[in-house]
């Protein structure tokens, strides 16, 4: 993610990402409404065959969708969250 120019003096640091920021309503109905998609499966052939930096924003893709999954609340993952992880 790149930072807007600055056009001057900024009174609130953060308000440039406000609407990144699910405190805020615009945050919020941005969060809300977004739909998303899963970005497709390349196979393994194509994937192999694309430019570094094209594999690069690909796997970004990727990882960014991941991201945005919910956790659902099981009796394990509960344990884990309060427990933290048994190794």
């Amino acid at each position: 993610m790149t930072r807007p120019a600055s056009s001057g003096p900024v009174e609130d640091p953060g308000a440039e990402y406000g609407q990144l920021q699910l405190i805020t309503l615009e945050g919020w109905r941005g969060f809300v409404t977004e739909i998303h998609t899963a970005p497709d499966l390349l196979p393994r052939h194509i994937w192999t065959g694309l430019a570094e930096d094209e594999r690069s924003c690909y796997d970004d893709d990727r990882i960014d969708h991941h991201s945005r999954l919910l956790m659902v609340q099981t009796p394990t993952i509960r344990q884990v969250i309060t427990a933290g992880p048994c190794f």
